[in-house]
């Protein structure tokens, strides 16, 4: 297949820019046409003829069996490369592309931030929530557990920059991989680091902050090329290689045959409730994607952005579930979890479940105690006040690797004691399990109940006075 190199986002600019974009357009296109094409920046694997691309067909017999094993769970890709190369706000932009709701993006980076902070990530005010973490073997451990059991289409995984033996158990569930390198010279480590462990190379990308179009060389089942200026000052889910990536892996989901084989006429949880069913006629923003297949056809999908107004019928919709037990699955924020989770025990549920790596974790009401659990909490923090009610900032100290919490550990949680009718500000970089089952402990001594977000004030999902459902919190972390 002959090699089309297509250059991306040619709008006038700075000349110094546009001089910067096409030096790093001749120097990958340099790699791209070189003779030693294997060993250089832009590594494509050939077949034993080397007359053409490998691309591998899910029907192959001789696809090992225990390869096949890993694609009955779903693809489940690894994104690596050294550090500083924008990897989180890369996966971030990738979700943007794909159907959120048939996707699951997971942290096995040690350091937790993640796209959490996003544009306040060097906010003074955001700066001091950021906490870098370390490998240990129970961490390790349980990420390679949550990998390997987490079954769905597809699953996108953000490890650490480094290609160490720590990274190397936690992704041995994984079945593809991409690299993206702001160093050239560390791609073929991480090439060899995954190919020695089976996983495809689907995508190899240089992240360049200098330039100010994308470059995509198409090639049948591997997506060659640069990505321009991934910061966290500005969104990259329009970025074209970005978008060819998608589309790449999109095609890999649709032709995973032994997915499909092993779901074929599965059961369904009867209690099972999915959040594209309970948000679709709530408001919010409705973007649309349109991905080509490999059959000349279009997918269609929304993916939607729920507006903070959606909260007061969030606890309408509840009131027309009349469920006992009610398991939910599908992408939600903090505060459409709080909000949900209320809503359905206000409404008499007794069984609320969020899906997560784990599985379905149950919501618990969390007891309160006088005496500080510094394990799970700081000391909450006065913040401010509402209409006379003193607003408190409470910070749930569960990190994903310095603090890990597993489900087992959730009844043993005790809450900070809080003035009566005080507003909970909730923190943690905790899973929405953990976020719903600490703001159902709250609802019956406070007069709200807020989810924390760094620097741009925390969204009400719960109160007494409903006209507060919505509101924004305003944050002083200096008084």
């Amino acid at each position: 297949m002959e090699n089309k190199i297509k250059n991306f986002n040619l709008d006038s600019h700075p000349e110094s820019n546009i001089d910067d974009s096409r030096l790093a357009a001749d120097s990958l296109s340099k790699h791209l046409h070189s003779q030693d094409l294997g060993k250089a920046e832009i590594d494509i694997k050939q077949s034993n003829d080397n007359s053409s691309d490998h691309v591998e067909d899910f029907n192959e017999a001789e696809i090992s069996s225990e390869r096949q094993e890993k694609l009955k769970h779903g693809i489940k890709v690894v994104i690596g490369g050294p550090p500083h190369s924008g990897k989180s706000i890369f996966v971030d932009a990738l979700m943007e592309n794909l159907d959120k709701n048939n996707t699951f993006s997971f942290s096995a980076a040690p350091d937790g931030e993640g796209v959490w902070l996003k544009k306040n990530y060097a906010d003074p005010k955001a700066k001091k929530w950021r906490q870098k973490g370390k490998f240990t073997d129970d961490w390790v451990e349980d990420r390679r557990q949550k990998i390997n059991d987490w079954d769905g289409p597809l699953m996108l995984i953000d490890i650490g920059g480094v290609a160490s033996e720590e990274n190397s158990k936690m992704i041995e569930g994984a079945t593809h991989s991409i690299i993206i390198s702001g160093d050239l010279s560390k791609s073929d480590e991480w090439r060899d680091f995954f190919e020695s462990r089976d996983l495809p190379v689907v995508a190899k990308l240089h992240s360049s902050l200098n330039s100010i179009k994308d470059i995509a060389l198409d090639k049948e089942n591997l997506v060659v090329g640069s990505v321009h200026n991934l910061t966290r000052e500005e969104p990259a889910d329009d970025r074209e290689t970005i978008k060819s990536v998608a589309s790449l892996l999109q095609n890999i989901v649709e032709n995973n045959s032994y997915y499909k084989e092993a779901h074929q006429g599965a059961e369904s949880i009867p209690f099972e409730v999915n959040t594209v069913d309970i948000f679709k006629d709530m408001p919010g923003e409705v973007v649309e994607r349109r991905i080509k297949l490999d059959d000349g056809s279009e997918k269609v999908f929304s993916n939607k952005y729920l507006s903070k107004d959606s909260i007061p019928m969030t606890y309408d919709k509840a009131a027309e579930s009349g469920q006992h037990s009610v398991w939910i699955n599908g992408p939600m924020s903090s505060w459409s979890a709080m909000a949900l989770s209320i809503a359905l025990d206000e409404e008499g549920s007794k069984d609320i479940r969020l899906k997560s790596p784990d599985g379905y974790i149950p919501v618990e009401k969390l007891e309160i105690d006088p005496e500080i659990d510094e394990k799970w909490f700081d000391d909450p923090t006065q913040i401010g006040e509402i209409d006379g009610a003193p607003v408190y900032f409470v910070h749930n100290t569960v990190h994903v690797s310095n603090n890990p919490m597993r489900p087992s550990q959730l009844g043993e949680v005790k809450l900070p004691e809080l003035p009566q009718g005080s507003v909970a500000v909730i923190s943690t970089q905790g899973p929405n399990w953990l976020k719903a089952s600490i703001a159902l402990g709250y609802k019956d001594s406070c007069s709200a109940i807020a989810a924390f977000h760094p620097s741009e004030g925390s969204i009400i999902a719960w109160a007494k006075n409903k006209d507060y459902l919505g509101k924004i919190v305003e944050q002083n972390f200096d008084s």
